[in-house]
C-alpha cells in the first residue's frame, strides 16, 4: 500500500500567547492559511495545488474583503520593514505549499512540464496576485472567469 502524500498544514495556535499559529520555524501563520489548509484537507499533488489556489483567489465576498486588506497591507509594507517581513512570510508559506504539491505530483507523472518548480510557483503566484487585483479593480471579474483563468494556467 502506498504511503499517503505528506499534508501541509499550519500548526495549531494552542499554547501560543498571541493565539496565532506558528510554523516550525516560529513564524506566525494566518487564519487564511488555516482555512486554506482545511480546504485542501488530505489532498496532495495537483488537486491540492488547485484547491490552494482557489482559496487564494477572491471567489466570494469574504475572500474579496480579505484581498482588499491584503492589497492595502502590501501597499503600506513598502514603507514599513516589519510589515514587509510579515507579507514576505505569508507569501512564503503559500510558496512552500505550492512547491510541496508540485514535488508530490512530478514522480506520479501528474505534472509533466519541464519548467522548474520555482518558475511554476512564480507564475502561479503572479497570476494569483493579478486575479486578486483584477477582482478589486474590475468588479465584473466573476468567480467563474477567475476559475477559468486559473484552470487554464494549471491545465485542468
Amino acid at each position: 500500500m502506498a504511503k499517503p502524500a505528506p499534508r501541509w498544514a499550519p500548526p495549531s495556535s494552542a499554547g501560543s500567547p498571541s493565539g496565532r499559529a506558528r510554523s516550525c520555524s516560529g513564524v506566525r501563520t494566518t487564519p487564511r492559511h488555516a482555512r486554506a489548509a482545511a480546504s485542501v484537507g488530505d489532498r496532495g499533488g495537483p488537486s491540492a495545488l488547485r484547491q490552494l489556489c482557489l482559496e487564494v483567489v477572491p471567489l466570494d465576498d469574504m475572500r474579496l474583503q480579505e484581498v482588499c486588506v491584503v492589497i492595502a497591507f502590501a501597499d503600506r509594507a513598502q514603507y514599513d520593514a516589519r510589515m514587509a517581513a510579515t507579507y514576505r512570510m505569508a507569501v512564503g508559506l503559500w510558496r512552500e505549499q505550492m512547491r510541496m504539491y508540485l514535488r508530490q505530483a512530478r514522480p506520479a507523472g501528474e505534472i509533466t512540464t519541464g519548467r522548474p518548480d520555482t518558475l511554476v510557483v512564480a507564475m502561479l503566484q503572479t497570476t494569483l496576485v493579478g486575479l486578486q487585483t483584477a477582482a478589486v479593480a474590475y468588479p465584473g471579474m466573476s468567480a467563474a472567469r477567475q476559475t477559468e483563468i486559473l484552470d487554464g494556467l494549471l491545465g485542468t
